[in-house]
């Protein structure tokens, strides 16, 4: 088994994937306890991963030698495969729908540790499996030292070497516990059935969406709602459409809901539209199955239009917030807000009759009108808050909350890469410094940064130390405070050119795209450009909407990571 691993670990050290691992393609050389792999292979469908079955939407790579690599070791340890199967179809069906025999079932004296181990590599998920041979060696190497000591394998936790050499970005925030209080005390306030507005404000990168998202998971878990438009810079011309992203994404959301509340909103949205049914349902026609049967509709010139859906708004969202079960309403990047958006949230925050409803924006400094910029980036946005939703003293509109975010301190990087490299020492304070001075505490050129340096195998995982290392050199120079459009670029054009070609169309389209219309402007299959977007996906740019319908392609948008990352990809070939 261990000598097995070890040419498994031999092979993916020189970034050679085997694709096709099977016992018809091991040499045993028994006497000298020697596993080799012979030059001819065959392709064996009992051995393969999910991923290498054609079935589903990812590339083999090294962890699907691994999961062959758990095929053997199992029929080494019990005699037989984990599945029962006779034909090609039968076997792509058990790798990726059936869960294994457990070990212990045929070998009942195998469990603890060494069980945990195959049925780790057996995982049908990628990410659930062993990251690297050398995981799995180092706890093969603790099966056996435990053997020798103490006649048998006593318990521990598996993977831990594993998980100490995985690379992985955080979803946590860092230096951001106070606005985090602040967004929490907003959505009470929302929760107790009343109305706040909180204006978030910062530089590109400084981290506004993701401080905002982060409130997401709280408002879903108490039961309340949480929908979310972005401005797109290049798509700026077209009336509500933030608004009417966000609305689409509501609907989205109460298709998943009980049909008893389902029946219950219908009743509720016809009782509070009435007539005015139909005035949202020429403009968001992802409502009409909820809104019933729709009256006739006075066609009126754009400008009267805006002003009746303007006018109505208020009266659709509030049905969907009650006591206890809050609306969360958040547009991104305000700054590049349409007009028509910008008076429909003034009508909004204005709206003295609204309860549990939460409003949340986010403005970035250095895009502000040059009337009102100045050398603070917190002055200039506290200017264009009050600029946009001016409050007078008989007004009945919320007063706006701000929150202003500087960049992260010292600590706060020095936390962020000791999470990251799972080590806090000196050389590691060292490496936070150097990444401090050269990000200016900018969170996206931190990820982007560091992101960049582990795919270019400048910051990787030492083996036999067992640590992370690094290429001094390279983080010494680079320039301080650098472009981010320049780091994200640079790692776009090392992807294939057609992949390159593509995404550029995707950011032309916008930065929320449907994977049909990238396919139709590129000449490309749907298959073939989602196989593309999943690369730059694995890539981290992009990622696919979780409330998509993968079921229909058709219907699969992605988005991309930053509005940067688009700026980058659009500028690629323009």
């Amino acid at each position: 088994m261990h000598s097995l691993t070890n040419v498994v670990y031999t092979y993916h050290k020189r970034d050679t994937i085997i694709g096709n691992l099977n016992p018809a393609g091991v040499l045993i050389q028994l006497e000298r306890k020697l596993n080799e792999l012979t030059d001819i292979r065959i392709t064996d469908y009992a051995y393969l991963s999910p991923e290498q079955t054609g079935r589903i939407n990812r590339s083999p790579e090294r962890r699907s030698d691994l999961y062959a690599l758990g095929m053997i070791l199992y029929e080494m340890l019990a005699g037989s495969l984990p599945f029962r199967a006779q034909s090609k179809e039968q076997w792509v069906h058990a790798h990726l729908a059936m869960m294994p025999i457990p070990l212990s079932r045929l070998r009942p004296e195998i469990t603890g540790p060494l069980e945990g181990m195959i049925m780790k590599l057996l995982s049908k998920m990628p990410e659930e499996r062993y990251q690297s041979a050398h995981g799995v060696i180092v706890d093969l190497q603790r099966c056996v030292s435990s053997i020798e000591e103490t006649g048998g394998i006593v318990p521990f936790e598996i993977a831990r070497a594993d998980d100490d050499s995985r690379f992985q970005l955080p979803n946590s925030l860092f230096g951001r516990e106070a606005e985090e209080v602040q967004l929490s005390k907003a959505l009470e306030q929302a929760r107790a059935g009343g109305c706040a507005f909180v204006m978030v404000s910062g530089g590109a990168g400084s981290g506004k969406t993701a401080l905002v998202h982060q409130l997401q998971g709280s408002v879903i878990r108490t039961g309340g709602r949480f929908i979310a438009g972005k401005c797109d810079l290049m798509n700026r011309d077209i009336p509500f459409s933030q608004i009417l992203e966000a609305l689409r994404r509501l609907i989205w959301q109460v298709w998943s809901e009980s049909p008893e509340s389902i029946a219950r909103l219908k009743v509720r949205l016809m009782e509070a539209l009435g007539r005015g049914a139909g005035v949202i349902a020429q403009l968001l026609p992802e409502a009409e199955k909820l809104l019933g049967n729709l009256p006739s509709v006075e066609r009126l010139g754009p400008a009267e239009a805006a002003i009746r859906f303007r006018l109505l708004l208020p009266i659709f969202i509030q049905v969907f917030a009650d006591s206890g079960h809050p609306l969360v309403l958040f547009l991104d990047d305000l700054q590049w807000a349409d007009p028509a958006t910008m008076d429909a949230l003034r009508t909004v925050a204005q709206d003295p009759t609204l309860h549990s409803l939460l409003l949340l924006g986010a403005f970035r400094e250095e895009a502000a009108p040059h009337q009102i910029a100045t050398e603070d980036p917190r002055a200039t946005a506290t200017a264009w808050i009050e600029n946009s939703f001016p409050r007078h003293k008989t007004s009945t509109s919320l007063s706006v909350q701000h929150i202003a975010l500087d960049p992260l301190t010292y600590i706060d990087v020095r936390q962020f890469v000791s999470h990251i490299v799972k080590e806090n020492s000196a050389r590691i304070r060292m490496l936070a410094e150097s990444l401090y001075h050269r990000t200016g505490g900018n969170p996206l050129y931190l990820h982007r940064f560091l992101d960049s340096l582990y795919r270019e195998k400048k910051l990787y995982y030492d083996e036999e130390k067992s640590n992370w290392a690094w290429d001094t050199a390279v983080v010494k120079q680079i320039s301080e405070d650098p472009d981010i459009l320049l780091l994200v670029g640079t790692r776009i054009r090392m992807l294939p050119s057609d992949t390159i070609e593509l995404l550029a169309v995707a950011a032309a389209i916008g930065h929320r795209f449907r994977l049909s219309a990238v396919a139709v402007a590129s000449g490309h299959s749907m298959i073939y450009a989602n196989r593309l977007l999943r690369v730059v996906e694995e890539e981290g740019l992009i990622s696919q909407e979780n409330d998509s319908n993968e079921a229909d392609t058709d219907e699969v948008y992605y988005t991309f990571l930053h509005d940067r990352v688009q700026q980058a990809a659009y500028q690629t070939v323009h």
